[in-house]
């Protein structure tokens, strides 16, 4: 919905025109195609599209980019538009796209997205080093993030812990802690050690969980044998400071639409120019 929400809007309608990209690329994005068919259909509803669009899935799960290709084949075929797309899987780290750059640029100006809020599970300047190896000047690049805008700080950890800290998440991260426990040769029943799990929001700097200035991050940790492992981080934003960063690493921000279900989850679109020296953000 939140993605719907950006691809109606007028800022996507002009970026879209005035750099005409014929290729996507989703990064750490296998395992949930209805993103991607929401992006496919935006991209073959404009009119400059007339060549075969390149989708480039990439992922560190084989088994969740050959689920995600099967799906969107399948749904590009329901609606006839099967010749008109040409998907391909890049397995690797998203941290690892030095070298890609020309295979992505083969038809010109790229689109690049990381969505459901990703962004958020790891280091954003790593994250951002990567990706200007393999971007180029003009292209666009769509970020999903939770925010904190406007948000009092008791309503910011009231509500993330009530978000992690129950049975869905418990459930979710359950085959994890039973590798840790395998790990650590500890022989606990794995129901009580997920009962055990904390859920605690720190400010981004904690653990280094996140390089974004003023960020909040939640962290899932499990003590095993007197050592504290973290299970989950999850990190949400100021949108000024997260904008501001991209910057720092030559991505100016055109625009935030917030979800209709859920205004604090906001898709950021920005577009790259170039504005660092050999990878060193400007500004940071």
């Amino acid at each position: 919905t939140g993605l719907q929400a950006l691809f109606e809007s007028e800022p996507w309608k002009v970026s879209l025109d005035g750099s005409r990209p014929l290729t996507a690329v989703m990064l750490a994005g296998g395992g949930a195609p209805s993103k991607d068919l929401v992006l496919l259909r935006s991209l073959l509803a404009q009119p400059y599209v007339q060549t075969p669009i390149h989708y480039y899935l990439n992922d560190i799960s084989p088994y969740m980019l050959t689920a995600s290709a099967v799906w969107i084949r399948e749904s590009l075929r329901s609606i006839g538009r099967l010749e008109n797309v040409a998907v391909r899987l890049v397995y690797d780290d998203v941290f690892e796209l030095a070298g890609l750059r020309e295979l992505f640029h083969q038809q010109g100006k790229v689109i690049f997205a990381i969505t459901g809020g990703t962004i958020g599970n790891f280091s954003e300047a790593a994250f951002f080093h990567s990706l200007n190896r393999a971007a180029d000047d003009g292209d666009l690049l769509i970020v999903s993030a939770d925010t904190l805008d406007g948000m009092p700080q008791h309503a910011v950890e009231d509500t993330l812990i009530s978000k992690y800290n129950n049975p869905d998440l418990r459930n979710f991260i359950r085959p994890v802690v039973k590798a840790v426990l395998a790990e650590f040769n500890s022989h606990e029943p794995l129901d009580s050690a997920l009962d055990r799990i904390k859920v605690t929001i720190r400010t981004g700097s904690y653990m280094r969980s996140s390089d974004v200035p003023h960020s909040r991050s939640v962290i899932v940790t499990l003590d095993v044998n007197g050592r504290e492992i973290v299970l989950v981080t999850s990190t949400r934003y100021q949108s000024a400071e997260l904008t501001a960063f991209a910057a720092g690493f030559g991505w100016q921000p055109v625009c935030q639409i917030p979800s209709p279900r859920n205004e604090h989850y906001q898709q950021f679109l920005f577009c790259r120019h170039k504005a660092e020296s050999n990878g060193t953000p400007s500004g940071q």
